[in-house]
């Protein structure tokens, strides 16, 4: 009976074992997965803002002037994949593409509504001198 009772002991114990080691290996596989998801969105996450930067560049600096939003395009592209490489960020040069292409058109955007909002404000004080003359 003693020997039936150490050998379960005995099986017993390695299932445990095996068991925690494989409860061990999974969380061990999915906190790297989850880590390595995190810095990738980081990652990119920097990528857009370094967009976001260039495009704000090439629009405003003075050397630029001459250039065609084309040409503004493609040396913020060309900026942006030089960042990716340099930091060892992977991402196609469609995607990297249609990021600038994001970020020109909502710096458009935004200049367009700061150009009405200007408009209206011109309108409101002529309105506004117009019923104070009259």
């Amino acid at each position: 009976m003693d020997v039936i009772t150490t050998a379960l002991e005995s099986v017993l114990g390695e299932a445990i074992t095996i068991i925690f080691g494989l409860i061990f290996t999974g969380i061990s596989t999915y906190g790297a997965f989850y880590i390595k998801r995190l810095t990738d969105k980081a990652k990119i996450k920097t990528l857009v803002d370094e967009v976001n930067r260039y495009t704000q560049w090439a629009l405003q600096a003075k050397s630029f002037n001459l250039m065609s939003a084309d040409e503004k395009k493609q040396v913020v592209l060309e900026k942006a994949q030089q960042f990716a490489i340099e930091n060892g960020i992977s991402i196609s040069m469609e995607e990297l593409s249609l990021m600038v292409e994001r970020s020109v058109q909502s710096i458009e955007q935004l200049e367009s509504a700061g150009l009405k909002m200007m408009k209206m404000k011109r309108e409101m004080a002529k309105l506004d001198d117009d019923k104070g003359e009259g």
